[in-house]
């Protein structure tokens, strides 16, 4: 019977593979819709259901996101989105691969806390990101998150970020590298390097030092990582066509940084360490020195090391843009208002932007004279208005909560009080029309940010 068949030419073949396809796909697609009806559920709304419109629509996200135009991208892709599952759509790549993307605050709720259980990070986003990240909290589930979590929580307790010398020191760093007063300079570059020697410093011990170098090789490496990262993700199962040289010698840029500072660690006896992470004085206490006491593996530092470092770093602004689960069980995600639940099946991913969420004009008072439009920053409103839950994460929430938000918010406050110390006005000489949002791993503004500061002029302490 095969020899008939192949003897009948290419055309034969061609068509009993489309059949062939054809029959799986329609078999498929009723095991799917079976499984979702047995959860009493629907599917989210699905502008883009088969292969070849979701590779055309992943194409477009990964065109949007070198445009720095993503965030109204994904804006509009809510367009699609019914009153029954508001601020939900589905992106079917095919019967077995879905994308749930969404911006409602329980849906963000049940991911992270009422159905913790059901979504963890999964095997896709292990496979994308661990070259970067490794196996550490970021890219983990189950007992090994929870061994990564337990061994690096003790460096982030009260007590040590309280320690402000490293954040004093640094601080005066920077603030040694301001033109004089009058004089513009973008403090977004600035801020960036600064928290990224912060960070080391605090992890390692020993610092990038890259405010000190503009040029620094491990500071230029880790940005270029985290763009290249972040395409990555976008293009999802396009991931292939993104180039990843520069990529895979940033992380190489990495390592070559870290890895002398590890291995030097190592090289100490327990009982130094033991030493090390039980004095009392923090300052003598790295997170190199007390993740060594209870791990001798090399890579299972570096992991935990390359995970917070990214934790910290990248705290300067507060929002993760986009965050990615994936379903571990066959579940759903809430309804809201009299619409029924989302089916999110096993191994579907869950795509949720705290970003978009938190842009959505429903979710905040009128606009009047005493409360500005939700898109203007206004840091007033918060003396007279307080978020509903759920609808302000920018660190996250429930068991994965950003571990080391009390040292992102105590290095940006001390900064900022310095700043204001010396300075008596902050003048921004950017084009606020102009200004776009940057979205890759963090968001920032696209433009930078160059202003110029101005001492007082009696000499009185600033603003």
């Amino acid at each position: 019977m095969i020899l008939e068949t192949l003897s009948l030419g290419p055309g034969y073949l061609i068509l009993g593979a489309l059949v062939a396809f054809s029959v799986y796909y329609v078999v498929r697609t009723a095991m799917i819709d079976r499984r979702i009806r047995n959860l009493g559920a629907v599917r989210a709304p699905s502008p883009v259901n088969n292969l070849f419109s979701a590779l055309a629509w992943f194409m477009r996200a990964g065109r949007m996101q070198r445009s720095n135009q993503l965030l109204a991208f994904f804006d509009g892709v809510y367009e699609s989105a019914t009153p029954q599952s508001p601020n939900c759509i589905e992106i079917a790549v095919g019967p077995s691969i879905r994308y749930v993307l969404t911006r409602e605050p329980e849906h963000i709720k049940a991911v992270l806390t009422t159905k913790f259980t059901d979504f963890g990070k999964g095997s896709r986003f292990h496979e994308v990101w661990s070259p970067f990240l490794g196996d550490s909290i970021f890219t983990t589930d189950g007992p090994l998150w929870r061994n990564s979590r337990a061994l690096i929580r003790p460096m982030f307790v009260r007590e040590r970020v309280r320690d402000l010398d490293i954040f004093d020191h640094w601080t005066n760093v920077l603030i040694s590298k301001l033109p004089v007063p009058g004089e513009t300079v973008d403090v977004m570059d600035l801020f960036y390097r600064m928290t990224l020697d912060v960070t080391t410093d605090f992890l390692l011990g020993h610092s990038s030092n890259s405010l000190e170098n503009p040029k620094n090789d491990f500071a230029r490496a880790f940005n270029e990582v985290q763009r290249i990262q972040m395409m990555l993700a976008i293009m999802a199962p396009l991931r292939s066509l993104v180039p990843t040289a520069k990529y895979h010698a940033g992380i190489k840029e990495i390592e070559r940084f870290i890895m002398p500072f590890i291995e030097q660690t190592l090289a100490l006896p327990p009982s130094e360490l033991e030493k090390l992470s039980s004095t009392e004085s923090s300052k003598e206490v790295t997170f190199l020195h007390s993740i060594a006491r209870y791990s001798r593996d090399p890579k299972v530092i570096r992991d935990q090391i390359m995970a917070d470092n990214r934790g910290t770093t990248l705290r300067l602004y507060p929002a993760v843009p986009y965050n990615i689960r994936a379903a571990l069980t066959d579940t759903t995600l809430p309804g809201v208002g009299t619409g029924q639940d989302v089916a999110v099946l096993k191994g579907d991913m869950v795509v949720y932007s705290a970003l978009s969420m938190q842009r959505r004009r429903d979710m905040y008072p009128p606009v009047d004279d005493a409360f500005p439009d939700p898109a203007v920053f206004c840091p007033d409103r918060w003396d007279r208005w307080t978020p509903r839950p759920w609808t302000y994460v920018p660190f996250n929430g429930g068991p994965r909560i950003c571990v080391g938000q009390n040292f992102a918010m105590t290095e940006m406050a001390y900064c900022l009080v310095l700043l204001l110390q010396k300075y008596d006005r902050i003048e921004y000489r950017g084009d606020w029309h102009a200004q776009f949002h940057k979205a890759e791993i963090v968001g920032a503004p696209g433009q930078g940010v160059p202003v110029a500061f101005f001492e007082a002029e009696d000499g009185g302490e600033g603003a």
